[in-house]
């Protein structure tokens, strides 16, 4: 049994931040039916957001914490009126809260910060940085809402130093019609699994040959019990012959001949014997087709299991440094201007 711990482990934080989200900016704004409050003043507001502020993500921004929340309900609000009550997806949310995490956790120095991360959170601690940092807070859930991008790629919490993502894959557990045991069942596969109603191809016409079988034991390795009354014999895609009490009849007309259709039926060992009184043209495709009665053999019942594939995300710095155009005493300062880059 794969270990899904970690996945486990990041949904639940996905799940967690998003909540956190709903409760602190939009459950303030909503009445006891769930709809927007219009009646709430600014001052009502204010007082609102401060309380809920308390211990939250928010928390850091101190005295301008109200205001951050309320341009952030507001974003949210105009997003949920213009998407006809639709919330965002949790995955937005989440990184929106991680986001706002992640730039208090500069403005308050965390030592666990290295690199140029170190000093930016230095530049955050100080009252100028602490005003920039506030102005880019509250642009954060505005502008993830205002773009296309959660619309086309999902989005995922983004940490400091590395975030981790996963793939959780769907692959057979069996063996059974198209797929062997192992295979990948992907956005890309049209093939025969769950299904019981399913279809061989028996065989391509060559102009001489008339008989054409399928046997389950031999195509799959296993006897496929076949209900009754379902098989059909299709000639160049079209149905041609059924079974009827173990026996195939059918009969069509090819280019004024008329051509009819023969065969067997075992049904408890899946195999069918059909032959032509004409053969079939060349390149003419013939195939079988048959319900298979998974009630008689349970075992039978294809299953489907799961794989995780993790990947590890690591951020590249960039970093720019300069000197003023102008010296203090606003002469420019062209000739001692210099810029670096890493």
């Amino acid at each position: 049994m794969p270990d899904f711990s970690a996945f486990e482990k990041s949904t639940q934080d996905r799940t967690s931040r998003a909540a956190q989200m709903r409760r602190d900016i939009l459950l303030p704004i909503l009445d006891a039916n769930g709809s927007f409050r219009s009646d709430i003043s600014r001052e009502e507001l204010n007082t609102t957001f401060k309380t809920a502020s308390q211990n939250s993500v928010y928390e850091s921004a101190g005295e301008q914490a109200p205001m951050i929340m309320g341009i952030h309900a507001r974003a949210l609000k105009n997003f949920i009126e213009q998407h006809g009550g639709t919330l965002p997806s949790d995955e937005l949310l989440a990184s929106a809260h991680q986001a706002i995490e992640n730039f208090m956790t500069l403005g308050r120095g965390k030592p666990a910060l290295s690199g140029v991360f170190e000093d930016a959170g230095k530049e955050m601690s100080t009252t100028d940085g602490i005003i920039m940092r506030d102005r880019m807070v509250s642009l954060i859930l505005p502008v993830l809402l205002n773009s296309i991008t959660p619309n086309m790629v999902t989005l995922i919490p983004g940490q400091f130093n590395q975030s981790e993502f996963f793939r959780i894959k769907r692959i057979a557990g069996s063996k059974f019609g198209d797929l062997q045991k192992g295979d990948i069942i992907d956005y890309t596969y049209n093939g025969q699994y769950a299904v019981m109603d399913q279809m061989f191809k028996a065989g391509d016409g060559d102009g001489t040959t008339t008989k054409f079988s399928f046997d389950s034991k031999t195509a799959f390795g296993t006897a496929y019990p076949l209900k009754r009354k379902r098989i059909m014999v299709l000639h160049d895609h079209n149905v041609v012959a059924s079974d009827d009490a173990g026996s195939v009849m059918g009969a069509f007309r090819l280019g004024g001949e008329m051509v009819n259709v023969t065969g067997t039926v075992d049904y408890a060992t899946g195999k069918v014997d059909v032959t032509f009184s004409k053969a079939p043209a060349i390149g003419v495709e013939v195939h079988i087709d048959y319900d298979v009665d998974i009630e008689k053999d349970p075992r039978l019942n294809p299953r489907i299991d799961h794989e995780m594939d993790s990947r590890t995300l690591y951020p590249h710095e960039a970093a720019i440094a300069g000197d003023p155009p102008f010296r203090p005493n606003g002469v420019f300062a062209a000739n001692t201007a210099s810029t670096s880059t890493t």
